[in-house]
């Protein structure tokens, strides 16, 4: 990592200067090939641990949450557990509570989004924070990463199960049973029922749709 990316980082995550990286675990080793949390642990610190040191405790606990959702959701489609509980967790670890703070990473690295808001500035930084400084190199989970927001047309699964989850995680508080098991029984079907509630919700509480992505993916999944 070059002295100028650790700057924009560390800007981005000042928490992570106080940590030694060579203290973590790396590769998930806390996971199975599911995605369940191993039976027996090393008492070393793992990417949950990191996570922590990135993200608010709420934020954390969000996050987890979604995780699990994910896994669960996968291997009833007899997808990859593991991969999506990994998407889950990190979908957030870009999301900052001070306005300006993703500003210069996104300058610097991902200037095609710039004239994006900036509520949406997190979903691009969390894939280049997972990339950077997680490790990740799998497509399928940046994807779903980077687009975990607004959606995004032609949405991989993963991607599309990212998002789904992420608005019908059981901790924010709202009855979302009925899109989870829209979820549990069809991903297509499912994520296209929870972009509609997503776009009625939008509608009805006089919200705009103010960004292109979010646009394009609603025209393509033919929502109303």
């Amino acid at each position: 990592m070059n002295n100028n990316l650790e700057a924009i980082i560390y800007g981005v995550c000042p928490n992570l200067k106080n940590v030694d990286r060579n203290m973590f675990l790396t590769g998930f080793s806390f996971l199975d090939e599911d995605g369940f949390e191993k039976e027996e642990l090393s008492e070393d610190l793992d990417e949950r641990a990191l996570l922590g040191f990135m993200v608010s405790k709420k934020r954390y606990m969000h996050s987890l949450s979604v995780a699990a959702l994910c896994r669960k959701i996968a291997l009833i489609h007899g997808l990859d557990g593991r991969k999506a509980y990994i998407a889950g967790m990190l979908h957030d670890c870009g999301k900052r509570k001070v306005d300006g703070m993703l500003r210069p990473l996104i300058e610097e690295y991902m200037p095609e989004y710039l004239d994006f808001p900036e509520w949406a500035y997190h979903q691009f930084a969390g894939a280049f924070l997972a990339k950077e400084v997680f490790r990740i190199e799998d497509e399928d989970i940046l994807e779903a990463i980077r687009f975990h927001a607004t959606g995004k047309k032609e949405s991989g699964t993963y991607a599309k199960l990212v998002y789904a989850a992420d608005k019908i995680d059981p901790l924010r508080g709202y009855d979302s049973k009925y899109m989870i098991d829209a979820m549990e029984k069809d991903i297509d079907k499912g994520f296209a029922f929870v972009l509609q509630e997503n776009k009625d919700y939008l509608t009805k509480n006089g919200y705009k749709v103010d960004n292109p992505l979010t646009r394009e993916c609603f025209i393509y999944y033919k929502i109303k």
